[in-house]
């Protein structure tokens, strides 16, 4: 499994730009992934970069990749699922309206 820093290497970004882009697109994913859905979708309007290097992190985040293979897929579904009724997600929104 490659990790986020791997695959900036691998583009050949330099070396010494690295850890500073592993680090900001870290914090804008935890930033994003911490947004009510209100909050969430004004972020999405506004600024929709953001919320693309947040995917973009968490697809390449080794550690995001590990705890989502623990799970079934049916049970990271329904977990989404319930966060969403709980109106902290809209797992149509998480998912692209693929459920």
């Amino acid at each position: 499994m490659k990790t986020f820093d791997k695959k900036l290497k691998e583009i050949g970004l330099a070396e010494s730009r690295i850890d500073s882009v592993v680090e900001a697109s870290n914090k804008m994913h935890s930033a994003i992934c911490q947004l009510d859905k209100g909050n969430l979708a004004l972020i999405k309007k506004h600024y929709p970069a953001f919320v693309e290097v947040a995917k973009i992190f968490g697809e390449n985040d080794e550690f995001s990749n590990r705890v989502i293979s623990d799970f079934k897929a049916d049970q990271i579904v329904e977990f989404h699922k319930r966060l969403a009724v709980q109106g902290e997600i809209d797992a149509d929104e998480l998912f692209g309206g693929d459920i």
